[in-house]
């Protein structure tokens, strides 16, 4: 369906705002209602899903500029209601990523033939997820580390090089092994569907989950961040930094850095600890 109905120079910030409140509402009362909530509800699924709507409401209003102030991503036409509840709720990408814009989803609907899949990367991936999750196991029930145990009596009695010891050991890991596992799980997942097979480079490099080992051996914190999570990092960067400095001005480089960060941590939740969290 073409764009008949002119929208909003305004479209993406307006959906963007209507966003982001409603996930800030839910999270809001998840803390009040459920403080020592930690496992997987709803606002997963609406934290990637936020990111795919409020992509899709620039690109299409990026679709309405001038063809030449548009970029790659701006959608010329409107697509059809399936596809766009397609695009948004991916099965291989619903739970925890990645994000990817719907040019590179289309891009996969309408490839034909299907590229041969990279076997040998397949297996990596599958061995570092089940390797990973294989740690959370081993970790809960042969060593009996939990993240309740930092609240018991019995951690509380400990010389303090033993807790330092056991926070930086079985928390660190205990901690990351669950990311690490849940990242590889969802990296073979979208190499499965295809959604991340490049045409010009003729391999599966389209979209990039995590760096697992520059996360790990780097020194830059700025580093870390972005190769934490790629996918969201390019979500923050392309549609809150950039769409911030094209609306204050190029000259404004603090408020747009301050948006992002704000929108990083409203993104993650309000539970303390996970609000100064930057991806």
């Amino acid at each position: 369906m073409r764009v008949g109905v002119p929208l909003s120079r305004n479209a993406g910030i307006l959906v963007f705002l209507v966003c982001m409140t409603y996930l800030t509402a839910l999270n809001v009362n998840r803390y009040m209602t459920c403080l020592e909530c930690w496992g997987v509800d709803v606002t997963n699924i609406i934290m990637i899903a936020l990111t795919k709507i409020t992509a899709f409401a620039f690109c299409c209003q990026d679709g309405t500029l001038p063809e030449s102030q548009r970029n790659k991503s701006a959608l010329r036409t409107i697509p059809s209601l399936l596809e766009y509840l397609d695009y948004v709720y991916f099965f291989p990408a619903i739970l925890i990523g990645p994000f990817y814009d719907f040019s590179d989803y289309t891009a996969m609907t309408n490839r034909s033939p299907a590229p041969a899949l990279p076997k040998a990367k397949m297996l990596v991936l599958m061995i570092q997820a089940l390797g990973f999750f294989s740690l959370i196991v081993i970790t809960e029930n042969f060593f009996g580390y939990s993240h309740g145990y930092v609240l018991t009596q019995e951690f509380a009695l400990l010389p303090v090089y033993q807790k330092m010891a056991i926070i930086l050991t079985f928390g660190n890991y205990y901690a990351k092994s669950r990311y690490y596992g849940g990242l590889k799980a969802v990296e073979l997942a979208v190499i499965c569907s295809g959604l991340s097979y490049d045409d010009q480079k003729q391999d599966y490099s389209r979209i990039t989950i995590s760096d697992i080992k520059k996360v790990e051996f780097n020194h830059n914190p700025k580093e870390i961040a972005n190769v934490w999570n790629f996918s969201i990092a390019l979500w923050l960067k392309t549609y809150v930094y950039e769409r911030a400095q094209t609306t204050l001005g190029k000259k404004q480089s603090a408020t747009p850095m301050l948006l992002t960060f704000l929108t990083s941590a409203l993104w993650h939740g309000v539970h303390p600890g996970t609000s100064p969290i930057i991806c």
